[in-house]
């Protein structure tokens, strides 16, 4: 195994190549296959040029890491609808969602987010999605 080889379950499978996994003991395993950060995170595309990499998470997650350092504009997540309420205290909450404050997003340009959409774990492939490969 490479140093650099994606292990899953403490080592049990191992990665071999894009939705090629095997057992440590190097039976092959078709029903599992990649997690990518877009399976994982479901972040909303804004007018199909940005993803909206939520802030919070991008500063928390070391997968995400690279968004904070990529130099992005900032901006309030285009996600939650109706009529901006600004407060006294400042916050901006959207009239349909109750008061939740709006998340902060970075606009991630749809291009590069598809050049560092890795896999981040394993997952047992879909019912179908097998097929779909062979």
């Amino acid at each position: 195994m490479h140093s650099d080889q994606r292990t899953a379950l403490s080592g049990t499978l191992i990665r071999w190549r894009k939705n090629i996994w095997a057992w440590s003991d190097h039976c092959p395993a078709p029903d599992v296959q990649d997690l990518s950060a877009t399976d994982y995170y479901h972040f909303r595309i804004r007018n199909r040029r940005w993803i909206e990499v939520l802030v919070r998470l991008a500063r928390e997650k070391e997968a995400l890491h690279w968004v904070t350092q990529g130099g992005y504009e900032i901006t309030l997540s285009g996600y939650h609808y109706g009529p901006i309420v600004v407060h006294e205290d400042g916050r901006m909450t959207r009239a349909s969602q109750n008061g939740k404050v709006i998340p902060e997003v970075y606009l991630v340009p749809v291009a590069d987010w598809a050049s560092h959409d890795q896999c981040l774990a394993a997952q047992l492939a879909r019912c179908g999605a097998q097929r779909d490969r062979r």
